[in-house]
């Protein structure tokens, strides 16, 4: 998901990862609706004026996902960019991959013993919250 901030004269646009134009590109802006790139569907939105300062939220690309092939994204760029929100999701199975990768042997084994036990903490008083 990705997001402009607030509405702008700017454009969202993306790339496949060997430069092909696949939203907003080619000297020309696309209309809204669904278009195919890194093995999902995106849907491009843009809201019903491109007037500066309002309260209405921009562009958007939004895509259920996942990504199988690297993408590029962009804004076309004709005025102050008001701010991008952007959310992504990595699948579990990968972020514990790389995390492992970057753990020495020690380190993954003791994480491993860790997983397998159940998770229990030693209570030596009582439990006290400050806000």
């Amino acid at each position: 998901n990705i997001t402009e901030r607030r509405a702008s004269p700017n454009y969202l646009a993306i790339r496949s990862g060997t430069g092909v134009s696949v939203v907003n590109g080619r000297w020309a802006v696309d209309p809204p609706g669904e278009y195919q790139a890194g093995g999902t569907t995106f849907t491009y939105t843009r809201p019903r004026a491109q007037s500066e300062g309002e309260d209405e939220r921009g562009e958007s690309l939004r895509a259920r996902g996942p990504t199988t092939t690297q993408l590029q994204l962009y804004i076309i760029f004709h005025k102050e960019n008001p701010g991008i929100d952007y959310e992504f999701y990595i699948p579990v199975e990968k972020k514990r991959k790389e995390a492992e990768e970057r753990e020495t042997p020690r380190e993954a084994q003791r994480e491993r013993q860790r997983q397998r036990e159940p998770a229990r903490a030693p209570l030596h008083g009582p439990l006290t919250v400050s806000v």
